[in-house]
């Protein structure tokens, strides 16, 4: 996860500065390497280049020496200009701000059966792995029809996605939200949602970005992953039963720590 800045590039109108620059990388190489080289890069004059998204800030700060090391002095010092490359920490904690219809997010296990205000359950899973857990299982209905999900790597923010396609067609304690299961995580490449599972008498059609992806018990495409490629996504799951329809709509907002 993405949870730190990092100071990678010190530039002045002094030759001193080129010593506390290169203080700063050897700071930082072994956490960052592609950062590392970018600003490796920037203190070269040369272009960076950064795969994943990054933010940019400069301000003003003071170096001194003491015992043949600059080290940052707020008291005042000799004025260094700092370029501040850093990969942005989700904010708010979830990694997404989620708005739609047919919905409701919750922080751990909600088994009732909430319909007919709540179609799509998601559970947000990113607290689980922030804290050190390797795996989870959730439990969406009262049923207990669980999914244990493992860590994700390179990924931010993760979701899963249930859902039930009918609003009188089970019991109240039949295998409800299970008609169509998927996980939501975001990378720094883009937002991955991943079919888990499908099931049910009834046709479903699972949309990503306006766009159909995957279609149960009808013709139409199959596809078990769909890659966004804008740091926000939505998601729409529809039935015969229109009043099951839902729609999600996850922003990514990203702020420094």
């Amino acid at each position: 996860m993405l949870t730190f800045r990092y100071l990678l590039a010190v530039v002045a109108a002094v030759a001193a500065t080129v010593a506390v620059a290169a203080a700063v990388l050897g700071v930082f190489k072994s956490n960052t390497p592609h950062l590392v080289s970018a600003a490796a890069s920037i203190l070269a004059g040369e272009t960076a280049h950064v795969d994943a998204p990054v933010s940019v800030r400069q301000y003003l700060a003071y170096y001194r020496r003491d015992g043949g090391r600059w080290v940052l002095n707020d008291a005042g010092g000799m004025p260094v200009y700092i370029l501040e490359l850093g990969q942005c920490r989700p904010n708010p904690p979830d990694g997404a701000d989620i708005t739609g219809t047919g919905t409701a997010a919750f922080k751990g296990n909600n088994t009732q059966d909430l319909r007919s205000s709540v179609s799509l359950k998601i559970f947000d899973l990113t607290s689980y792995w922030r804290s050190g857990h390797r795996s989870v299982t959730v439990y969406v209905n009262p049923a207990r029809a669980s999914f244990t999900l493992s860590a994700p790597s390179n990924a931010f923010a993760d979701f899963l996605l249930a859902w039930e396609d009918c609003l009188t067609c089970d019991s109240t304690y039949g295998p409800m939200y299970v008609d169509e299961v998927w996980r939501l995580t975001f990378t720094p490449s883009g937002p991955v949602l991943t079919r888990i599972r499908s099931s049910g008498g009834y046709w479903h059609e699972v949309y990503a970005d306006g766009q159909l992806i995957y279609a149960w018990n009808k013709q139409g495409p199959k596809n078990n992953r769909y890659t966004g490629s804008d740091p926000s996504i939505s998601v729409r799951i529809m039935s015969p039963d229109s009043r099951m329809n839902a729609e999600a709509a996850f922003t990514k907002v990203c702020a420094w720590s």
